[in-house]
């Protein structure tokens, strides 16, 4: 990521992570939840920023990304990111930061 891109990121997290969480919590009802939810779209963003910064719409490309992860995370009864974590006892110091994604919750889920 080059510095207009991380600039143009950082412009859009000062303009639209309150909103955007605020969307979020609108539809989910769950204030944490939300919050993760756009912090990992501002992650997904940083790990695209060629995408998000040639897109003729960034925000839209963000509330689109946005509600992506909401549908990905299902059940907003349990928090998406800790759903089908079978024990904290299997943590060792080594996996402590590997968190799956949730791609691979989703298919934890289904098996």
């Amino acid at each position: 990521m080059d510095n207009r891109q991380r600039e143009m990121i950082h412009t859009l997290m000062n303009q639209h992570s309150k909103p955007m969480v605020q969307a979020a919590y609108r539809r989910i009802g769950d204030w944490h939840l939300a919050e993760d939810l756009v912090q990992e779209t501002f992650l997904t963003a940083c790990w695209k920023a060629n995408q998000i910064c040639s897109h003729t719409n960034p925000t839209a490309w963000l509330y689109k990304t946005l509600n992506t992860k909401q549908m990905e995370c299902g059940d907003t009864t349990t928090h998406c990111l800790l759903r089908n974590i079978p024990s904290f006892t299997n943590i060792t110091r080594e996996t402590l930061w590997e968190r799956p994604t949730f791609k691979e919750l989703q298919v934890s889920a289904i098996v």
